[in-house]
């Protein structure tokens, strides 16, 4: 996102803007952006760190922005006219009982990244899960295959038919399974 490609181009300001604008634009479906991507501040991100001394950490504030933002996209025309919803974490925690670092599905070591004082590798972003809410996807379909964040782009990728972008374009690298959507939208 912070990228100087896409920060000094002129549809930065157009396109990257803060979560106000998100229920202007979910008011209609011509006024919703074809594709968007929606992240919490560092308060309200799930991490157990507080954001400023004092202030609550967790998923207490993480739940509190998906309570305020999720009924939202799920009352919008343009999510029921042909929206998918994708919840999902950058990664598991890097430290402490839970700490995992672990890949999957060819994922390539970040040459960028430096060793973790936890001693794991800096190749993943360890376990996670995703949801995927739509009238598209096959009612109650889960999959146990493992997939990683490159798996997401390449699937939203193929969703609108454009080639992949880098890591997303690697061989060992999966879309979601096509046996997880339906022709027709369900409900």
């Amino acid at each position: 996102m912070y990228f100087h490609s896409i920060t000094d181009s002129p549809a930065c300001a157009a396109d990257d803007v803060g979560l106000a604008r998100l229920k202007a634009d979910l008011a209609s479906a011509n006024s919703t952006p074809t594709l968007s991507y929606v992240v919490p501040d560092r308060c309200h991100d799930g991490n157990p760190t507080p954001c400023n001394p004092g202030a609550p950490a967790g998923m207490g504030p993480a739940d509190a922005f998906m309570r305020s933002v999720v009924p939202g996209i799920l009352a919008s025309k343009a999510y029921h006219e042909g929206g998918l919803l994708v919840v999902t974490v950058d990664q598991a925690p890097s430290g402490g009982e839970f700490g995992d670092s672990s890949s999957c599905c060819g994922q390539p070591r970040f040459p960028n990244l430096p060793p973790s004082s936890s001693g794991l590798s800096p190749r993943g972003g360890g376990t996670v899960g995703a949801l995927l809410i739509s009238r598209w996807l096959k009612s109650g379909t889960t999959s146990q295959e493992p997939f990683n964040h490159f798996s997401l782009l390449r699937s939203i990728e193929d969703l609108f038919k454009l080639p992949h972008l880098g890591y997303a374009g690697l061989t060992g690298v999966k879309a979601f399974e096509p046996s997880m959507f339906t022709a027709r939208p369900t409900g």
